[in-house]
Parts: structure tokens; sequence; C-alpha cells
């Protein structure tokens, strides 16, 4: 098999971060219910019945819901603990908004490559037996490798999401944030220029650099009672993946509005799929 079967780039890179990569991140065995579905569109896709454009509702849910899982994980809440119309409620139905809409671009990007893997590199259409072995590894590579890594982000981006609502309701008695790492040798080095730095909640400093600040980061951020603001002349400014120079939480997104999935989707098709249907 070729690359020519791949056009959308890793959004992760070939492996993890040698350096960064915890090991507490969460093992995610493969999911018999997606690859029931992936087999199904294989049969799908052959046919014609599902073409370049279109999404499958059915398995854009079940990924869906496999993320909305790692959401309630990082976020430590259980589902029939949230109060309705709190600030905790508001936030987990932004996130979940979010990794439906996500999901819904992830099928997208799978269905095209499924659909171009269709025809051999002389432009001859395979047999279905071929199509299909191909057709197995992307999904593995769809829902699988980057499921995995997503799933962690997920549970990092939660976890973040609900300190931040934490530090909304706190901020005038501890308007004071203060980034930490995970203090250890697998520490990036772009974010440990930023370990001990301390801003005011609103600064425009956190708009950039709240964790998450890259796949697989460790870095949080306290609320602290006392101290004083870091001067701007004294903090490194590091350069960090773009589509994390944002404040996911405070946005009430999982993901960045700028994540590959999104590219060349429409509108209409991210907002199909959504929570509760």
């Amino acid at each position: 098999m070729t690359g020519d079967h791949y056009p959308l780039i890793s959004p992760y890179g070939k492996c993890f971060c040698p350096v960064c990569a915890s090991n507490e991140n969460t093992p995610l065995d493969p999911d018999p219910k997606i690859d029931r579905e992936a087999k199904r569109l294989a049969r799908l896709i052959y046919n014609g019945k599902l073409k370049e454009g279109d999404i499958d509702p059915k398995l854009t849910i079940l990924v869906a819901e496999k993320l909305k899982e790692a959401i309630l994980e990082g976020y430590g809440i259980n589902a029939d603990e949230i109060k309705y119309d709190t600030a905790d409620y508001n936030m987990l139905k932004n996130l979940e908004k979010n990794v439906y809409a996500f999901s819904a671009a992830k099928n997208f990007q799978q269905l095209k490559e499924m659909n171009m893997a269709l025809k051999d590199e002389e432009g001859n259409i395979r047999s279905f037996s071929n199509f299909r072995k191909i057709s197995q590894s992307i999904n593995y590579q769809y829902n699988h490798d980057w499921l995995e890594t997503e799933y962690n982000t997920a549970i990092n981006s939660a976890t973040m999401a609900s300190r931040w609502t934490d530090f909304e309701q706190n901020k005038k008695i501890m308007p004071l944030l203060e980034y930490k790492t995970a203090g250890d040798d697998r520490v990036r080095e772009a974010h440990q220029v930023l370990d001990g730095v301390k801003k005011d909640m609103d600064d425009p400093f956190w708009d950039t650099y709240y964790p998450p600040n890259g796949f697989n980061c460790r870095c949080t951020v306290i609320q602290i009672t006392s101290g004083i603001e870091t001067p701007d002349q004294r903090i490194r400014h590091p350069e960090v993946p773009k589509m994390f120079q944002t404040n996911l939480a405070k946005q009430g997104l999982v993901f960045p509005d700028d994540h590959p999935y999104y590219d060349g989707v429409p509108k209409e098709v991210i907002e199909s799929v959504k929570p509760g249907k």
C-alpha cells in the first residue's frame, strides 16, 4: 500500500513525542462496534452508495460517543450529577457539541480516503477483497491510532475546561493563575519556559498559552491566593503548534477549530450530526 491513498497528513505526526508522551495516557483497545461499521462502509463505498463528500451518521455518532466518554472522564463528573443550567452543565454541553462536529469532520475525511482507495495507482478499480483490506487499514489509522490520541486529548481538554469553570467562579478572591508543568525530564522545552508564569486570569497571556499546548501536553494551571504577576519582559514566548495557540476551555472546545480534519469540509456536514440525534 502506498501513501497515495492517504491525502490527509497525520494530524499527530508519525508517533508520540519521545520526550513528553505520558505513560499515564489511556490506552484505547479497538472497538468492535466501530470495526463492524467500517466493514459495512467498505461494502457501501464499493457499491457506489457512499461517495466522497458523504458522511455516515452511525459511525460518526459511535466515535463522538467514545470522545464524550473521555470528556466525562477528564471533567471528573458523572452525567447524572450535572445540574441543569449551571456553569458545569453549559461547559459540558459545549464540549459535547464540539466532539460531534469534530467526529463529523473526521468521518468526512475517512470516507474521502476510502473512496480514493477504490482505484489502484494505474486508475483501475481494485478487487473488493483488496479494497476491503485497504479500508480496514484506513479505519485502523483513523479509529485506533488517531482516535487514541484524540481520546487522550479530550481527557486533557476536559480537565482544563473543568478547572477554567472553577477559576471563573473564584476569580474575585483568587484572580491570579500560575502555569505548571509536570516537572519531570519529559517536559518539552517550549513548555518548560512557561513554568511558574503568573498572570491575572483575564490577561491575554492565557488566550494563547492556557493548556493543553500540544498533543499529549501534561501541563496544568493552578489558581493562587496571592503573588505578583510575572512581568511581560520576563516571559519567553515559545512556539507552540498553531492550532493550540488558543484557550480551548474559554471557548468551550475540545479540539481547535483549525484541526486538519476540518479542511475542506462543508459547514452543513459539520452541523449535520448533533448530540441526541
